[in-house]
């Protein structure tokens, strides 16, 4: 326990890496307690992302677009009815697809780029936040189509209809 009541979890220690102990606050008592930084005297050196890298993110999250713009737009095909005739819903999709592609890869583009230049750059963290902010644009844009949708509405999986009855007096 230091003396502010904490229990103190004890660090890992490596004795070949030499390092620098710097104490802070009045509860820093014990050597392996929270309170003391403990760093390494050579920290590790992080480069730069490179542009092949930056590249390779792009195709990936162009990909990872392509699959699901095609996903969200045989979803909205069947909302919006497009009919299948002479293959209408299939050029639409392939053209929806497309576009997602070209998305995929700017978003990714840009993204690798963006995180290449941050304070801790890396090929899966680029990979991993390009992916995210485009899928988390397709469900937004998925969201507003469906919500935009003309569906009607069903029980158990048939579609309602309404049967109106109008009476008129006897003249």
């Amino acid at each position: 326990m230091n003396g502010l009541g904490k229990q103190c979890v004890p660090r890992p220690f490596n004795a070949s890496v030499p390092i620098t102990v710097e104490m802070r606050g009045v509860a820093a008592s014990r050597r392996d307690c929270h309170d003391i930084r403990v760093r390494p005297n050579n920290p590790p050196r992080t480069e730069p992302m490179s542009w092949p890298s930056s590249f390779g993110v792009a195709v990936l999250t162009a990909i990872v677009g392509l699959f699901a713009s095609g996903l969200l737009a045989s979803l909205t095909a069947s909302w919006y009815r497009i009919p299948g005739f002479e293959a209408q819903s299939a050029a639409y999709v392939a053209s929806i697809a497309i576009f997602g592609m070209i998305g995929g890869f700017i978003i990714g583009f840009i993204a690798s780029r963006v995180i290449g230049g941050g304070a801790d750059p890396g090929f899966l963290k680029a990979l991993g936040i390009s992916n995210g902010v485009l899928l988390g644009l397709l469900v937004i844009i998925g969201g507003v189509a469906r919500v935009l949708a003309d569906i009607p509405p069903t029980i158990d999986g048939e579609q309602l209809m309404l049967a109106v009855e109008i009476r008129w007096p006897e003249a």
